[in-house]
């Protein structure tokens, strides 16, 4: 058996060392390994996506369309309002940021570690027409640049997996909210801490693929939130909702994997496309056998 703990690096494969440094310099290999693959496989330039759909009631619908109602559903259940300052923390190439600027007129700072999304995410803001109302920048959102204070809303949407202690991206984030300014987290939690050989070996496959050093324990977390200061906690279980959107990556990874093995012999593919693959497929087993689940976190400070 094989015993988890929340605030650890689990990383096999790692290119680098542990070190927190050697950490960012995988995730950012790892998205800039993979920018084109989510942009034409996953995402497109409407929704900017690279997090799960959330599939309501009203499905069925195209999966594009279920990427943009998570925005719409979290933005919804953190209680935001047009014109709140927001810091996206780990925004990707700028789909939510974007998203809440066009949509709701929030003025948003997405913060990356990786140049190339910044890059590209300015360019999307300026072809969206919201440049004035959203700003980019690298950035880690361990240790931000930004004064106390400053922002209504930190939001995290699938981010926050890539930290080795989650109660360090809360202690931040506590600092930079106003008062009463709200933290709105989606993102993937262990649901035990005891998991045998087989699932040991899924569990990696998922975390090296996607450069996660670990998935936080839900009990841990919800303690860690009321532990920080944080009130009016409400948690969230999205599994279902986001529950086709894991299918629908792991259809894509199966439909490709020819190509992908095709790519691998002639040595087409990055380091991180190969292992995107894994990690797509593991996905669907930790979500589907019970050993994680997507969960939704709002709290005020």
């Amino acid at each position: 058996m094989h015993h988890l703990e929340s605030n650890r690096d689990y990383r096999t494969n790692a290119t680098q060392d542990l070190r927190p440094d050697g950490l960012q310099r995988d995730i950012t290999d790892y998205y800039d390994g993979c920018h084109e693959l989510y942009l034409k496989y996953w995402c497109d330039e409407e929704s900017l996506a690279l997090h799960y759909g959330y599939w309501d009631s009203s499905a069925p619908y195209r999966h594009q369309e279920a990427l943009v109602k998570m925005n719409a559903y979290l933005y919804a259940q953190a209680g935001i309002q047009p014109g709140e300052r927001v810091l996206d923390a780990g925004c990707g190439v700028g789909g939510s940021a974007i998203w809440m600027a066009r949509e709701r007129g929030n003025p948003v700072v997405g913060i990356s570690l990786s140049a190339r999304q910044i890059h590209a995410a300015r360019e999307f803001a300026e072809r969206h027409g919201v440049s004035e109302l959203t700003q980019f920048e690298v950035a880690d959102y361990l240790q931000t640049p930004f004064p106390d204070a400053s922002f209504d809303v930190i939001w995290a949407v699938e981010s926050l997996c890539h930290c080795v202690d989650k109660g360090e991206f809360l202690r931040e984030a506590f600092r930079l909210l106003r008062p009463n300014g709200r933290l709105a987290i989606s993102d993937a939690f262990m649901l035990q801490r005891e998991i045998d050989a087989t699932q040991w070996q899924t569990l990696s496959a998922l975390l090296d693929g996607w450069r996660l050093p670990n998935l936080c324990i839900l009990d841990d977390f919800r303690q860690m939130l009321t532990a920080q200061g944080f009130r009016e906690v409400v948690e969230q279980d999205v599994s279902a909702p986001t529950r086709p959107s894991s299918e629908f990556m792991y259809r894509q990874a199966r439909r490709y994997m020819p190509l992908t093995r095709l790519g691998r012999w002639l040595g087409l593919l990055s380091p991180s496309e190969l292992t995107n693959e894994q990690a797509a497929m593991a996905q669907y087993r930790v979500f589907g056998e019970g050993l994680a689940r997507q969960t939704v976190f709002t709290a005020r400070k």
